[in-house]
């Protein structure tokens, strides 16, 4: 945009163009409007579906089946093969005919001890038998039915969640416009013929008296001029005159606290310290009283003592006393206590 001031002025030119060609060139430096809010980000895609979780515990072994049902005997056999006898009567029927003698046959494997059977009626004695052929071996107890299956692992725990998708970008803030700079004042104006009376313009030099002329009709109202820039803050105003005097308060009452009380220290080598409580013979009004200590030893003071009050209750005081410069003997320590209260 061309520099208003650049171009020439005119005859025609009246005082409103002017102040309105100084607005325009004020407007080049505007204060720039916000920028307006950065949309909301997309959401994040979704993470990647977790690692399979570990496998459960074994579960629990099943409960031992029940026992086999016990196997049935030789004469039970017998009977289930037609035998119809009494079992004295089977074992009887087992002895056969005396054969030739056999070879010697090879020893065998020791066989399973077997349970202990029922004891039988004792029978009558009878003649004295061949010594009979091995019973049948029992058939085997029927296998129990197979425990439970232990319950199923638990589920391994869920994966991590996928990463939260980047925050989308804020927007730009608008950059906001320097403040314009306080216009120049205007070029004083050519004199030119009484025109109409136009805006209020900036005072000029005082130019020569000239002829009265003819009252032109009221000009049209001005453009309101930009707001000037905030004057600087004036100085402190000077301090007042010091008020009347108030009246006189109350008078307080005083009170006043005095105690005393003391205790006996042992002789103490250079440097070395005691710590000893005193109850005073006066409570105190507070903790804050003063407190003054001395050391005697009969009617001599100690001088090579100091002392250092440790704390302080409304009856007692606890003082430390310590030798400087020289050991001392032993003493009585003396404590006096002062305070003041007003009300």
């Amino acid at each position: 945009m061309a520099d208003l001031d650049d171009e020439p002025l005119e005859k025609s030119d009246s005082s409103a163009r002017i102040v309105w060609r100084r607005l325009m060139k004020l407007n080049t430096t505007g204060i720039g409007n916000k920028g307006a809010q950065g949309d909301q980000g997309l959401p994040g895609i979704q993470g990647p579906k977790g690692d399979k979780g570990d496998s459960g515990q074994d579960g629990k072994d099943g409960a031992p089946g029940t026992d086999g049902k016990p196997g049935k005997s030789a004469f039970d056999i017998a009977k289930m093969q037609g035998f119809t006898g009494s079992e004295n009567e089977w074992v009887t029927s087992l002895a056969g005919e005396t054969g030739p003698k056999g070879p010697q046959g090879n020893i065998g494997p020791k066989g399973d001890k077997g349970d202990q059977g029922i004891q039988g009626e004792t029978g009558p004695k009878g003649l004295t038998g061949l010594k009979g052929d091995q019973g049948i071996q029992g058939p085997i107890g029927e296998t129990g039915p197979q425990g439970f299956t232990g319950p199923q692992g638990a589920t391994g725990p869920q994966g991590p969640q996928g990463d939260k998708g980047d925050k989308g970008d804020t927007g730009a803030t608008g950059i906001q416009g320097p403040q314009g700079n306080k216009g120049d004042q205007g070029i004083q104006g050519l004199k030119g013929d009484n025109g109409l009376t136009g805006a209020q313009g900036i005072q000029g030099p005082k130019g020569d008296t000239g002829a009265t002329g003819a009252t032109g009709p009221k000009g049209d109202q001005g453009l309101q001029g930009i707001q000037g820039i905030k004057g600087d803050t004036g100085a402190t105003g000077a301090t007042g005159a010091t008020g009347p005097q108030g009246p006189a308060g109350p008078n307080p009452t005083v009170t006043q606290y005095v105690g005393f009380g003391n205790a006996s220290i042992g002789a103490l080598v250079l440097g070395g310290s005691q710590t000893v409580t005193i109850t005073l013979d006066t409570t105190m009004p507070n903790t804050t009283y003063t407190v003054k200590c001395r050391a005697v030893n009969g009617v001599q003071l100690l001088s090579m003592l100091s002392f250092t009050v440790m704390s302080r209750t409304t009856t007692t005081v606890t003082v430390r006393a310590t030798a400087n410069g020289l050991a001392s003997v032993a003493a009585l320590l003396e404590v006096n206590a002062y305070a003041t209260t007003a009300a």
